[in-house]
């Protein structure tokens, strides 16, 4: 990877000085032919470690994943739970999840029939079309209305 900026120290071949992203891209070192050192080049972080969204100290390192994936250690990059679209370092606990779903401690757990969003199984938020939200459950509206705030009134 080119460097954002280099160095030039006492005449040796240059090194680089910043990368061009601070969080894809970190320091990385190799040898050179000709020169008796280690060269300084920018090296993609999610090169040595698949989905990482942020490097850590050093290439093999990351300290933030991609979204959908959670950090096992700094060297790991694992697929968060079916359905779970964040989910906690270390232990892939669901901290949110997809349309229809909700967090069930650690997973996540589809919402009830005709329920496009809810808190738990017994508490739809947004009911699907045709439906509308009676104590938390999808009642469906009254035929032909799509859109309705009770059985007999359509919107």
């Amino acid at each position: 990877m080119e460097c954002a900026t280099c160095d030039d120290i006492n005449s040796k071949p240059l090194d680089c000085g910043s990368c061009p992203s601070v969080t894809k891209y970190t320091f990385g070192f190799t040898y050179a032919s000709g020169y008796d050192g280690l060269r300084v080049r920018c090296v993609d972080c999610n090169v040595a470690i698949p989905n990482c969204a942020t490097c850590g100290f050093n290439p093999t390192r990351c300290a933030r994943c991609d979204t959908g994936f959670y950090l096992q250690n700094t060297l790991t990059c694992n697929p968060c739970g079916s359905n779970c679209l964040t989910c906690a370092d270390l232990t892939g606990s669901c901290t949110s999840c997809d349309p229809g779903y909700y967090v069930a401690g650690t997973v996540c757990s589809q919402c009830g029939n005709n329920c496009d969003a809810c808190t738990s199984p017994l508490k739809c938020t947004n009911c699907a079309d045709g439906f509308f939200s009676l104590g938390g459950a999808c009642t469906p509206c009254e035929a032909g209305c799509k859109e309705c705030t009770s059985t007999t009134t359509c919107t």
